[in-house]
């Protein structure tokens, strides 16, 4: 048996849903993130540590003179690589 969206959210939660994307603009429900291609790199631990702690080094530097845009990047990349 498939469930449908009212049976896994509620009533409630699909018009939630629903009225949101309703009131959404395209900018709000597209996102368009460029990745380079990059080939699979295989290290040390000790190596990737010291790679990542540059990357986050270099990124910090440049936080202090990037645009408002291009801060909120960095400061989500600077997040995700210290995880």
């Amino acid at each position: 048996m498939e469930l449908g969206f009212e049976q896994i959210m509620g009533k409630h939660g699909v018009r939630s849903r629903t009225a949101k994307v309703a009131a959404a603009s395209y900018e709000d429900l597209l996102t368009i993130e460029r990745v380079p291609y990059t080939e699979t790199v295989v290290m040390d631990a000790e190596a990737a540590v010291e790679l990542l702690t540059d990357i986050v080094a270099d990124l910090s530097e440049e936080l202090d003179r990037a645009t408002e845009e291009r801060s909120e990047w960095i400061a989500k990349e600077i997040k995700r690589f210290k995880r």
